[in-house]
């Protein structure tokens, strides 16, 4: 069984640098939304990208997909494990635990990844990335701002 890792290590692993983490959604989930500097990998593409993406079987790996009922995470988690990587944690808590916690993510394809191969982690999004806070944080604080401001109308 693969181990857990929870959103608040996980973030400050990713600042740190420390971390690669694998957005086991991958394709327009991906585009759409992902954790900083996170890199597309699908179980279907464990055998033939890992070895390119993930060079050192001892470096520290996140998998992650949407949520606790999904299984993406624990399936590439477990093909990268039996691969031979030694340093594997699943956040099973997935996107949505990081988005309803309004902590960044990203959006966009990755080039750099993508066509090269590469999994360098960098906390600062790429230029061809989009840094935003999390759309759900920032409905709820709108949503806060109005309730707070209809009151009785004067007069």
């Amino acid at each position: 069984m693969t181990e857990l890792i929870t959103r608040d290590e996980l973030r400050a692993s990713i600042e740190a640098g420390g971390v690669t983490v694998i957005d086991a959604l991958g394709g327009t989930y991906y585009e759409k939304q992902h954790l900083p500097g996170a890199v597309p990998l699908v179980e279907s593409e464990v055998n033939e990208r890992a070895k390119v993406l993930l060079p050192d079987r001892d470096g520290a790996i996140v998998t992650y997909c949407s949520n606790e009922a999904c299984p993406n995470s624990g399936n590439v988690a477990t093909r990268l494990s039996n691969a031979g990587y030694t340093n594997v944690r699943k956040y099973r808590e997935g996107i949505q635990d990081w988005v309803e916690a309004g902590l960044p993510t990203e959006s966009g394809t990755s080039p750099t990844h993508e066509k090269r191969g590469l999994s360098p982690i960098s906390t600062n999004p790429e230029p061809h990335s989009r840094l935003h806070v999390a759309p759900l944080a920032k409905l709820a604080a709108r949503i806060h701002i109005r309730h707070r401001n209809s009151g009785p109308s004067p007069g």
